[in-house]
């Protein structure tokens, strides 16, 4: 089994759609951002054989990858055993290829139930070892004496960040783990939730008959949101599925207002709905989500760069377990519905099917 193919093994939902009792196409599932259970098969020549002893899980449970002065970029590990842990020798990464880029300090210990923070200062900067603002990975490899793997790994794959916020270990109700944008800082103790708003995905409509594929973005503040940088209104507010879609220009939302973004004309929608006049709605989406593990993303534009790049920082996401059957002209209308707006978006427990 090569790298990839476990990757793709640990990433796969670990539940029956079956047990949800909605049709193959509407359930709502985890995407699950490189989930790291022990592995005992790994034969990649990049990490070496493992070893079969017996580890101890550390997490990976918070990552600071955007900030400035006097804040640095921190990765929080979190003992959940109920003795310590001594890490000494293991590695962390920002690269899953590259396992070995840290080698972390003999004798370094995570307390039981406690946490470990690790900062540029601990970092061998020689080795270029830093994390970007603009989304990568963070991995933490288990290793013995020798510096040989075990096979035990946790981490994550994780986005562009806003600055000073950081990334959470999150587990949704299906004991899924996530790693969500989270509302608070929170180095040190306990995560918080995972931010939401202010903008959501508030409802997903699939009606081939009629409309075709749709999107309800819904704000659920009291303030007047703009779906752009107002310090570079060109670059707007982006939705991704199976291809990358910019709102136009000039679009703002305001106090909890809702605004539909539909696959066809806008006119065609609001008469086959009945979307009241006062609703905006955006035409010529074509990007619905198609395959297992797709999933519908709501993006906002960071400052741009030096370069120039403009990151996007996750706002939303929606996870699906399989194809939107948005070729099957017969098959019948689906509305996935949001429950709580200020729930977590990636969670089955937070949607409806009607």
């Amino acid at each position: 089994m090569n790298r990839h193919t476990i990757r793709e093994a640990l990433t796969k939902p670990r539940f029956s759609i079956l047990s949800v009792g909605l049709p193959v196409f509407a359930v709502l599932v985890i995407i699950v951002l490189q989930n790291a259970p022990m592995l005992t098969s790994l034969t990649s020549s990049t990490l070496a054989v493992p070893t079969k002893q017996q580890t101890l899980p550390i997490l990976v449970n918070e990552l600071l990858a955007h900030t400035d002065p006097p804040q640095k970029d921190t990765v929080e590990l979190y003992n959940p055993n109920d003795q310590p842990v001594n890490i000494g020798g293991w590695y962390l990464s920002d690269a899953f290829d590259k396992p070995k880029k840290f080698k972390i300090a003999a004798s370094t210990v995570v307390p039981a139930r406690g946490y470990l923070l690790l900062d540029p200062d601990d970092f061998d900067l020689n080795a270029r070892f830093i994390f970007s603002a603009e989304g990568e990975e963070v991995y933490l490899f288990a290793a013995d004496a020798a510096g040989r793997l075990t096979g035990y790994y946790h981490g994550f794959s994780f986005g562009a960040s806003t600055n000073g916020v950081s990334f959470g270990r999150h587990t949704t109700s299906t004991g899924e783990e996530v790693f969500a944008v989270q509302s608070a800082l929170t180095l040190g103790g306990p995560n918080s939730e995972p931010q939401v708003g202010p903008i959501v995905i508030s409802a997903i409509v699939h009606d081939p008959q009629k409309s075709g594929f749709a999107i309800e973005l819904t704000n659920i503040t009291t303030a007047t949101v703009p779906l752009f940088d107002p310090a570079v209104p060109a670059n707007t507010w982006h939705i991704s599925g199976k291809g990358d879609f910019a709102l136009p220009t000039g679009l703002t939302l305001g106090p909890k207002g809702a605004l539909w973004v539909v696959a066809g004309e806008p006119a065609d929608f609001r008469s086959a709905h009945g979307i009241a006049d006062a609703v905006q709605i955006v035409g010529d989406y074509a990007y619905p989500p198609s395959g297992s593990g797709a999933k519908l993303t709501l993006a906002k534009p960071d400052p741009p760069n030096q370069n120039g790049v403009v990151p996007y920082v996750e706002v939303d996401v929606v996870g699906f377990s399989d194809t939107m059957p948005a070729q099957n002209k017969t098959a019948e209308k689906v509305t996935l519905r949001r429950l709580k707006l200020w729930g977590y978006g990636n969670d089955p427990a937070n949607w409806n099917h009607e």
